[in-house]
């Protein structure tokens, strides 16, 4: 039987289960196996949204993890691995090249968004702590980086993505939800407002570096967001709808009294009026529906770093000709809500969430032509 063992340092959620197929490779006859590794490489943080298939194999030690995969057989498994060469998880791939495996990579995220251009920024970068401590923590690591001069399609055997290089183009998971859903009348709230796509700032369970002083910061936060949203509702005269973050737990009204919705934030944004948000990908939704879309940051960000850092919301925002308002500094007054220009629009789109090429073809019919190719040549070889 044909084998896809798919290795991930989050535990299995909604999101990656839709993203990387996994009903329809189970649907179209493979056996899938979802290997965890998250106690490994990262933390022990719960998901809120976590699944427990059957499928889903835990890992606590690394001998153990590579013990599983010593069992399979070379010519039906392929592997799919979530992210590329680094030196926190090069010993798996060393590990898994040195025995010849088949490795996959399919890239279900935009590339170049959160590469932050440090010339063109520099005059906010030189003020950012949370970059000049990424600098100072990762100095060593980034020198060897620009020395290495391996290429993705070299190190995976095929890689799936919607911008180059690649060995496959596919689209952006996010992407094919919008064709699915963009002409649909019904709505969740009949009457205008305004959307807050929420990233659970600071309690993310993938955002690592959180400290003793994480829940301080978002007692800050929440006091400025609410404080914010108050006057928002004033000045627009509409509520502000928080759109939750799928692992986010509220129970306390930390966003005070407005309506907290979950896993339903497309149809949210298909019918906001305005879209308000820090670095949360699901910009992208704003981006494809043509919304005005605002990004903020607060004091509390420059302290952390990965998803929450504010100099990556700040390069997010200029990506698409945006400026990024730190609410705890800006005058409310001076905010734009407004759209991104039509042409930086049309440029992202076609390069970070979908192709000329791949538009009208799903990623379930490009994906599952080129597994049953690369089964077919492995069971030959």
């Amino acid at each position: 039987m044909k084998k896809i063992i798919l290795i991930h340092v989050i535990p299995l959620i909604p999101r990656l289960r839709d993203a990387y197929l996994i009903n329809d490779f189970i649907a179209a006859g493979y056996k899938i196996l979802y290997f965890d590794i998250s106690k490994i490489f990262t933390s022990n943080k719960s998901f809120d949204d976590e699944l427990n298939e059957t499928y889903v194999r835990k890992f606590n030690s690394y001998d153990k993890f590579t013990d599983s995969i010593k069992k399979c057989n070379k010519s039906n498994t392929v592997f799919i691995l979530p992210f590329d060469k680094s030196k926190k998880y090069s010993k798996i791939f060393v590990f898994l090249k040195s025995n010849d495996y088949y490795l996959v990579r399919i890239n279900i995220y935009p590339m170049g968004v959160w590469n932050v251009n440090i010339i063109k920024n520099l005059s906010w970068l030189l003020f950012s702590y949370s970059f000049l401590n990424m600098i100072f923590k990762n100095f060593f690591k980034l020198v060897l980086q620009l020395f290495d001069r391996s290429n993705r399609t070299e190190i995976f055997d095929n890689y799936f993505s919607c911008s180059l290089p690649c060995t496959n183009f596919i689209n952006n998971p996010d992407f094919e939800k919008f064709i699915k859903i963009k002409n649909e009348k019904d709505k969740i709230i009949n009457r205008g407002y305004l959307l807050f796509l929420d990233s659970y700032f600071p309690l993310h369970p993938e955002c690592f570096n959180q400290t003793k002083k994480s829940n301080i910061h978002a007692i800050n936060y929440y006091k400025r967001m609410r404080d914010f949203f108050d006057y928002l509702e004033n000045r627009f005269e509409k509520p502000v709808i928080i759109a939750a973050h799928p692992s986010s737990s509220y129970t306390r009204g930390e966003f005070g009294d407005r309506q907290i919705i979950k896993n339903k934030t497309l149809s949210l944004v298909k019918d906001a009026d305005i879209i308000l948000q820090h670095g949360t990908l699901s910009h992208i939704f704003a981006l494809l529906f043509d919304k005005p879309l605002v990004f903020i940051i607060t004091n509390q960000m420059r302290y952390y770093e990965e998803m929450f850092a504010d100099y990556k919301i700040r390069n997010l925002a200029a990506v698409l000709g945006k400026k990024a308002y730190n609410i705890d500094k800006t005058n409310y007054d001076k905010i734009e809500f407004t759209k991104v220009e039509k042409k930086i629009r049309e440029k992202y789109i076609y390069s970070q969430l979908t192709t000329k090429e791949t538009e009208n073809i799903t990623n379930k019919e490009i994906i599952l032509t080129e597994f049953e190719r690369i089964f077919r040549g492995l069971q030959t070889n």
